[in-house]
């Protein structure tokens, strides 16, 4: 099965019933929850497409078998929670314009511009999309179920990552880029994980959620590392201590410096010589293959899980692969570079 055009039906009817959802909230809130939804929904042209975010749950019922209006509630919970979520990211980056529809108001009011209102509008909101978020979770999980220990965990490990996110410094050189070191870079993604550990509780399956959880952060560091790939300039230029990519790049510069001498952050200049002279994104890419082969390891391995962790591994790929492809075509202008120069020289 394709891990995305096999489920566009089933996301078809979920993506209607939370736009119906939306629809019934007051005016103008209404209005922007739907401008809102459209951004994120993954079946709009145009939108961010954050696949995984909404197809956990369709995946992970592969193994669960479920029947298919509780799976439906449960995902539908799921988005209203990456809504919820991503409302409050985007308040924290400052990323709101163009996401929530523009403001009503009378254009002669001089207490209202469009650029008061969509503060208010995204608190409204986030309250909103949590109140449908904790009914549609309530009514699947009674008070005393683990459910409810799961989700105080990912919200704890994603409030601490957005909280501390601009305090850290680069990282030793002794600490790697992986999923499992001090600081989880996965952390800032982690209520995604309710969209596996909800279906799994649901079909009384507690004991999967280790093994799913495990997986699911080894594809949010590859899309992470997709993101700082793609980001890293603006990154640089903003200041961000959690680019990936830069932090690599760093820790391989600093690896290679003699010992006792000191690790300085590298410039934009330095940064770039990595990158693109010394093969920096194509040792930052093996990281992404090497958590890519783990998950093979893991598909072979759990039989009760066989069709969700396929759909895991092949998502990851296409992340992976994505990644390896940028590196290559940096290593083969770099490659008709250098024997472009040559033969320039030898012409002369």
């Amino acid at each position: 099965m394709n891990w995305f055009t096999d489920y566009k039906a089933a996301l078809s009817v979920i993506a209607t019933q939370v736009s119906e959802r939306i629809q019934a909230f007051p005016e103008p809130l209404a209005t922007a929850g739907g401008a809102y939804w459209r951004a994120y929904n993954p079946l709009e042209q145009g939108s961010t497409k954050n696949y995984v975010c909404y197809l956990l749950p369709l995946w992970t019922n592969e193994s669960c078998k479920l029947p298919e209006d509780q799976v439906e509630r449960l995902t539908a919970g799921c988005i209203f929670a990456m809504l919820y979520f991503f409302l409050l990211d985007d308040q924290a980056d400052g990323q709101l314009d163009g996401k929530l529809a523009s403001n009503p108001a009378p254009e002669d009011s001089e207490s209202s511009s469009s650029c008061s209102a969509i503060p208010a509008y995204a608190v409204a909101l986030t309250a909103l999309f949590h109140a449908e978020m904790m009914q549609l979770f309530q009514a699947e999980f009674p008070a005393a179920s683990p459910f409810w220990a799961l989700y105080r965990r990912y919200l704890n490990e994603w409030a601490i990552a957005i909280a501390t996110e601009q305090q850290r410094s680069l990282p030793k050189p002794s600490d790697p880029i992986e999923a499992g070191d001090s600081f989880n870079f996965t952390h800032k993604s982690a209520p995604v994980k309710l969209a596996s550990a909800c279906i799994a509780l649901a079909a009384g399956q507690a004991s999967w959620i280790p093994k799913l959880d495990a997986s699911i952060n080894s594809i949010l560091l590859t899309l992470q590392m997709a993101d700082d790939w793609k980001d890293w300039e603006e990154d640089w230029d903003h200041g961000s201590n959690s680019n990936l990519l830069i932090i690599h790049l760093n820790n391989r510069y600093h690896a290679s410096l003699p010992e006792g001498e000191p690790r300085i952050p590298l410039t934009r200049e330095q940064l770039e010589d990595e990158l693109y002279l010394k093969s920096g994104l194509r040792s930052f890419a093996a990281i992404a293959s090497k958590h890519h082969q783990l998950l093979l390891d893991d598909c072979n391995m759990e039989n009760q899980l066989e069709h969700t962790m396929s759909h895991l591994h092949t998502f990851h790929g296409t992340i992976t692969k994505q990644l390896n492809n940028a590196a290559e075509l940096i290593e083969n202008k770099k490659s008709q570079f250098i024997h472009g120069g040559l033969f320039n020289i030898l012409s002369n």
